[in-house]
C-alpha cells in the first residue's frame, strides 16, 4: 500500500506525504544560510542555485527519496545550515 513514506514540516507539527510511486519527480525548495558562489554552486549542478539576502535558495528536483536523502547528505558533507525545506506542488 504506497510506497516510503517522508516526514515534512507543515507548520509546527509533522505530516507523512506518500512517495509517488507512478514515477513523478518531487520538486523541493530547499534555503540553507549563506550565499552561495559559482564554485558551491557547481558543487549542486543539477539545482538552481538562487542566493539572496544571506541565504541560498535551492530548487531540487527529484524522482525520489534515495534521491532526496542524497542532496541533504550532500548539504550535511559542504556543513551547509538548512533554514527550510518544502516540498512544493507540481503541475499534473
Amino acid at each position: 500500500m504506497g510506497g516510503p513514506k517522508l516526514r515534512s514540516q507543515e507548520g509546527d507539527r509533522l505530516r507523512m506525504t506518500e512517495h509517488n510511486g507512478a514515477g513523478q519527480r518531487r520538486r523541493y525548495r530547499i534555503v540553507v544560510r549563506g550565499e552561495f558562489g559559482e564554485l558551491l554552486s557547481s558543487a549542486f549542478g543539477d539545482m538552481t542555485a538562487l542566493p539572496k539576502d544571506g541565504t541560498t535558495i535551492l530548487m531540487a528536483d527529484v524522482a525520489d527519496l534515495s534521491e532526496f536523502y542524497g542532496v541533504l547528505d550532500r548539504l550535511r558533507d559542504f556543513a551547509i545550515e538548512l533554514v527550510s525545506v518544502n516540498e512544493l506542488q507540481t503541475e499534473t
